[in-house]
C-alpha cells in the first residue's frame, strides 16, 4: 500500500472544510428542535434567496370550541363533594394542592399561548387592552388594514384571540380583552 496516497486522503478529511462541514451537520443535528422552533416563532425572515412569513392565519388549526370553556381562577375556593369524611386539616391540604395545580396548569396555558400566537396577535390583544375598554369590530378592522393586509390573517388573528377566551365580541359588535386576555398581559410582561 502506498503511505503516500493514504496522507493525501487523510489531509483531504482532517482539512478545515471538511471538519467545519461534519460540525456543521452535528450543530444542525443537535439543534434542530430549537433552530425549528425559532424559525415558527419569527414572523418573516429572509436568507439569501430563501425567505419564510409565519402567520397567524397558518397556525391556527384547531378546531373552534364550542361553549364557554372553563374558568380556571386561582384564588376560588376548591369545593369537594360532601360524602367524603375528612379531617379540617386534611381538607385544606387537599384545597391547597387543587389550587396548586390550577396555578400550574394557568401557567402552562401562558406558556402554550406564548409560543401559539404570532408576534401580530400578541401586538393585536396588547393594543387592545388599552384605552378604551371596548372596541367596535368595524374600527378594529379598519385600523388593523395598515398592519394585517391580508383579510383572512384579520379574521385568523380574532378566532385564535377568540378561541383561547382572550377576547370577547359581544352581539353589537364591541370587542373587548377578557380578564383571562388581561391576566395573561400581565403574566407576559412579567
Amino acid at each position: 500500500m502506498d503511505w503516500r496516497l493514504f496522507l493525501e486522503y487523510l489531509k483531504v478529511f482532517l482539512s478545515a472544510p471538511a471538519i467545519a462541514g461534519v460540525l456543521g451537520v452535528a450543530f444542525l443535528c443537535v439543534f434542530k428542535s430549537n433552530l425549528k422552533s425559532l424559525i415558527d416563532r419569527t414572523i418573516r425572515g429572509r436568507i439569501g434567496s430563501f425567505e419564510w412569513n409565519g402567520s397567524q392565519k397558518e397556525r391556527l388549526e384547531e378546531p373552534e370550541t364550542s361553549g364557554d370553556p372553563p374558568k380556571l381562577a386561582e384564588n376560588e375556593p376548591v369545593e369537594l363533594p360532601s360524602e367524603i369524611r375528612l379531617t379540617p386539616d386534611q381538607i385544606s391540604s387537599i384545597q391547597a394542592l387543587l389550587q396548586s395545580e390550577r396555578a400550574n396548569a394557568i401557567l402552562w396555558e401562558y406558556r402554550y399561548l406564548t409560543l401559539y400566537l404570532a408576534p401580530s396577535t400578541q401586538r393585536v390583544l396588547r393594543w387592545l387592552s388599552g384605552p378604551p375598554s371596548q372596541h367596535a369590530v368595524n374600527f378594529v378592522e379598519s385600523f388593523l388594514q395598515t398592519f394585517v393586509p391580508e383579510q383572512l390573517e384579520r379574521a385568523a388573528i380574532f378566532r385564535a384571540l377568540q378561541n383561547h377566551s382572550l377576547i370577547n365580541i359581544d352581539g353589537s359588535g364591541l370587542i373587548s380583552v377578557t380578564p383571562k386576555g388581561l391576566d395573561y398581559l400581565t403574566w407576559r410582561s412579567n
